[in-house]
Formats: C-alpha cells, sequence, structure tokens
C-alpha cells in the first residue's frame, strides 16, 4: 500500500497564494444550507467534476480543509433558480472526513447542465460560529475544466480581494499545484535577457503549424532550480494573450487584457485563459510590466500549451522570441523548452488523469489512516490484554512472595526461639537455666506483628517478675526511644547488662548510648550467632561492640582527647 501511495501525484500543499477561494459570511446556524454555484455559460457535457479545499495559514493558526462543509451536496441544474436539478454527489447523511489538501473527484458519467451548485448543509466551525469556504471547483470535460474563468453566484459570500471573493473558485488558483506527473522536469523553460528595471516590453510566440479552432490557451509558471527557488519566477506584472492566423498579429484576437492592471502571481498553478473556439494560427504573449526581484528584471514561462479538442496542439511547436537568456551556464532554459512538455520540476499530466491520480492517493492514504488506527485500537486491546496478564502475574508474584516472607518470618522466629533455647542451655550453669534471665526489646524479636513493645512495658515487667541478666534493647522503639529508656532500666536495675541491638550506627546515636550505659552495641545484620556469643560475654563481665563502630569511636576519642602536658 505505500509503494501505491509513492505512486501517486500529491497536492503541492501549503497557502496557494495571495488568492484563497470563496468564504461565505460568518453563520449562525450550523446547518442552515448555504450555496455557491458556477455558470457555464450554456448547458454543457460535464465528465467530473472536482472540490478542492484551502488552507490558511496566518501566524500560529494554520488549517488544511479550511471551511470545507461536514455534509454537503453538489446539484446540476440548466435553471439557475435550481427549480429543477439533480444531485450528482451527495454527502448529507454522515458527517465527512475533511479531506485536507486532497480534492473531492466524482465522476458523474457525462451529464449536461449549465448550473453547478454546492450545497453545504453542516458547516465547519469556527470558534462559536460556522462557515464554508472552498478553493476551487474544476467541472471536467475531457481533458479540460469548463469551469474556469466561469461566472460565480453565492447565497452567502464576503469580498475581501484578494484572498476571498467568489471568481476566486474559478481562478485556477489551489493547494493542489499544477497538473503534473511523477517525472522529473530536464528543463526549465523560457527565459527572456534580464534587465534591470521592470517597464520594458517583451513577447514569445508560438506558432501551430496550420490553423486550428482553439477552446484555451495555459500558462504553466516558472519555479527554477537553477536559480532561487522562487514560485511564479519571472511571470510578467501585467501583459495581454493574443491569438492569430497571421505571424504579424496584424488582425489579433485578444485572448486576456491584464495591461492595464497587475495580474496576481499565481506561484506554481496554473493559468487557463478562455478562447471560445477562435481560430488561430499562432498564439503570443506579450509582457508589459516585468517581474522585478531586487535589481534584476525577468519574464519567463515554464510551459505554454494551447487546446483544440482536447488536445495540447502547441506541443513541439515552433517557437520565436523577442530575445532569450542565452547563458550556457544554464543549459535548462531555450524558448523551445516552452513547449515541450514539462514545467520547471515534473512532466505535466492531463487534468482528468492528474486529478484520479490525487484521487487514489487520497483513497490509500485514508486506508493507511484506517490501518493506523486499526493498529493502535489492537496495540491498545493488547496492552489491556498484557496489563491484565501482568497483573495477575503481580498477584501470582505478590502471593508467592507474601507466602515466602511469611515463610522467612517463621524460619526467623524458629531460629530465634533455637538461639535463646541454646542460650539457655550454655548459661545453665551460670544463671540456672531461666529463659526469663534473656529479655528481647527488640523489632527483631516480634516477628509475628513486625511491632516493637513499648519500653514501659519492659520497665513494668521488672517490677513484677524476676530480673533478667541481660537485654538486647533496639532503639527505635514506639514511645519513649531505646536510649531513654536505657537511663531508666539502670535507675531501676542497674546490674543487669544492655546490649544495644539496633540498625544505627552513627556516631551520635553509639556515643549517646555508651554514655547511658548500654554493655555492648550490636547491628541487627550480625548472625544470630554472633548475638548468642555477646550475650555470654556480656554475662561474663565483656563488652561486645561491633568492630567497625569500635574504630569510629576510637577516632572520636582520639579527636576529644585533653592535649598533652609539657
Amino acid at each position: 500500500m505505500l509503494r501505491q501511495q509513492a505512486g501517486c501525484p500529491r497536492p503541492a500543499g501549503g497557502q496557494p497564494g495571495p488568492r484563497l477561494g470563496y468564504h461565505s459570511r460568518l453563520l449562525s446556524s450550523a446547518s442552515k444550507p448555504v450555496w455557491v454555484q458556477v455558470d457555464l455559460g450554456r448547458s454543457l457535457a460535464i465528465d467530473t467534476i472536482a472540490l478542492v479545499p484551502t488552507q490558511v495559514t496566518t501566524g500560529s493558526f494554520s488549517a488544511k480543509g479550511y471551511g470545507f462543509p461536514l455534509r454537503f451536496r453538489v446539484d446540476l441544474s440548466d435553471d439557475p433558480k435550481f427549480a429543477e436539478y439533480e444531485t450528482v454527489l451527495d454527502r448529507s447523511e454522515a458527517d465527512f472526513s475533511n479531506p485536507g489538501d486532497y480534492p473531492v473527484v466524482t465522476a458523474i458519467g457525462r451529464r449536461s447542465a449549465r448550473y453547478v451548485r454546492f450545497i453545504s448543509l453542516k458547516h465547519w466551525r469556527r470558534e462559536d460560529q460556522w462557515i464554508l469556504a472552498l478553493g476551487e471547483i474544476m467541472v471536467l470535460a475531457g481533458n479540460r475544466n469548463i469551469a474556469a474563468g466561469a461566472a460565480v453566484t453565492a447565497s452567502s459570500e464576503i469580498r475581501s480581494g484578494p484572498a476571498w471573493l467568489a471568481e476566486n473558485l474559478v481562478d485556477g488558483q489551489s493547494v493542489l499545484g499544477p497538473p503534473v506527473t511523477l517525472e522529473l522536469s530536464p528543463t526549465n523553460g523560457y527565459l527572456a535577457k534580464h534587465e534591470n528595471h521592470p517597464d520594458m516590453l517583451k513577447g514569445v510566440q508560438v506558432h501551430l503549424g496550420r490553423p486550428v479552432t482553439i477552446d484555451e490557451v495555459r500558462l504553466l509558471p516558472v519555479r527554477p532550480t537553477d536559480f532561487a527557488d522562487e514560485p511564479g519566477h519571472g511571470f510578467p506584472v501585467r501583459f495581454r494573450v493574443e491569438a492569430s492566423l497571421d505571424a504579424e498579429f496584424a488582425k489579433p484576437i485578444v485572448l486576456l487584457d491584464s495591461t492595464q492592471h497587475d495580474f496576481v502571481n499565481p506561484g506554481d498553478n496554473l493559468v487557463i485563459i478562455p478562447a471560445k473556439r477562435q481560430p488561430a494560427r499562432f498564439v503570443r504573449v506579450t509582457a508589459t510590466q516585468l517581474w522585478f526581484a531586487g535589481d534584476v528584471a525577468d519574464f519567463a514561462l515554464a510551459e505554454l500549451q494551447v487546446y483544440s479538442d482536447d488536445h495540447n496542439v502547441a506541443l513541439g511547436a515552433q517557437v520565436t522570441a523577442s530575445d532569450e537568456f542565452g547563458d550556457s551556464r544554464f543549459p535548462r532554459w531555450s524558448p523551445q523548452y516552452l513547449v515541450d512538455g514539462y514545467n520547471s520540476h515534473h512532466r505535466l499530466a492531463e487534468i482528468p488523469d492528474w486529478l484520479a491520480g490525487l484521487a487514489r492517493g487520497y483513497e490509500v492514504a485514508s486506508q493507511l489512516r484506517q490501518l493506523d488506527r486499526d493498529r493502535e485500537v489492537a496495540i491498545d486491546g493488547w496492552l489491556i490484554t498484557a496489563m491484565r496478564a501482568t497483573a495477575a502475574v503481580v498477584a501470582s508474584l505478590v502471593g508467592g512472595l507474601g507466602l515466602l516472607v511469611w515463610r522467612q518470618r517463621s524460619v526467623r522466629k524458629r531460629q530465634v526461639e533455637s538461639l535463646r533455647a541454646q542460650i539457655a542451655a550454655d548459661l545453665h550453669d551460670d544463671i540456672g537455666g531461666n529463659l526469663g534471665t534473656i529479655a528481647w526489646v527488640s523489632q527483631m524479636a516480634m516477628l509475628e506483628e513486625n511491632v516493637a513493645p513499648a519500653i514501659q512495658q519492659e520497665l513494668a515487667r521488672l517490677e513484677s517478675q524476676p530480673q533478667p541478666q541481660a537485654i538486647l534493647l533496639d532503639i527505635n522503639l514506639p514511645g519513649m526511644d531505646g536510649i531513654e529508656g536505657l537511663g531508666e532500666i539502670h535507675q531501676r536495675a542497674p546490674e543487669i547488662k544492655v546490649i544495644i541491638l539496633t540498625v544505627f550506627d552513627d556516631q551520635d546515636r553509639v556515643f549517646r548510648a555508651i554514655c547511658a550505659g548500654a554493655s555492648g552495641y550490636l547491628l541487627k545484620t550480625a548472625p544470630l550467632e554472633k548475638i548468642g556469643e555477646a550475650i555470654h560475654e556480656v554475662i561474663h563481665g565483656g563488652a561486645p561492640i561491633n568492630p567497625r563502630i569500635a574504630r569510629r569511636m576510637l577516632d572520636l576519642f582520639a579527636r576529644i582527647s585533653p592535649p598533652s602536658r609539657d
């Protein structure tokens, strides 16, 4: 599908130039019908209708498909009031996806009509109001756009030239750009000699070889590849287009006269000049005011086409010019390149083939977007399934972890009880085998609830039960902390040996514990066997202390020792 898309032409994109198209007034209703219609001048056979969106870019605001309606219809009639009409495109039942830069192309099978009406039935929303906007309406008969230059009327219109005018709807200027294939061009077109001011008269003329009746003349602007990239480079500001049966133009037929007013530069877009079946053997373009940029004035055209009975009769014809650029360093310029079938970038295409390619490209792009949406839905579904599976796995792991913790606690408790029994057996001869002679005031010894007993509870036991020989005391206890409790224990039973058993190894707590009367200081990372050995040691008068803590205390005492006497 990506290969299919790569083989289709694409719109030029971007804002088409100063002439954007047709724009309705701001509308207070989303669904009150608004229409715009094209008058072809007489009833003509129609093959295809293309609706071309517009794009607006102003500051930080940019919208492709600006103003394109959500629901619409296209009707044909020979009556300007459409008392009777035939609907050839109906998109009124459901919202239509905004086409962006692509045309909406409809083949209607050779229907005859004079008027083509586009009706918006559900408008494009702009903030708290609605609008209808459209870049171009193309009405094809064979290879020609017979709507070019036709009269346009509308039920609602703002006139804000040059951007928004009803006649812009049939001026050929749109986001689509010129009708081209994907084949690259070997030439730029025709370029006259550079001038240093624009008020010069220059011309170029095509000899068709024989008299023909011509339907239209097409001018393709230049977008050079060997100069600065400027769409519409050299397109004359003022000019006229004439047809004649003789080379001297003794009796010229004026097809377009824009010598009294500036012609808006078309950029990349095609300029179509209706000829109304005039007989001609020669076609001439005369520039009376040149395109001017900086200090250079130019007259240039990429291609000139003359259509007669659906064919470009100017292709390969003889070309003469008032002068030419003629610089061998720039071989892409020549008068003969004005009729070689290329613009400055690509081979030119017939309009119906080009629109059909754009329509295929839009269809493929839509299918790819749908595939992306389907993929996102599938990925979302997969993620949900994966999350559910993960949740089940996590729940299983949590359950397994809980079971493991419970087992570890049980093992730890059994180890503690085994150690207590072992210590009691080992100390039987010394302290009478009474398990009550060893008191554990520590979180480690309270594995069932993981909550240490308050020191006050142990102080109460000292008064109601036989006193133990040794106490393992934690520091971080609820209520009174272990170091404060150590002082209370020594006040009530100074003969009891207290070993601090904690996770804290900072100098401040160690120093405070020793000052409070601790007989030993161990960390909870110590193996149970080491704790048992420490209890033996403290009962026999020793002072067990973690080696790392002992090193720190020696360093501390070295720093606070009094200076030597002289």
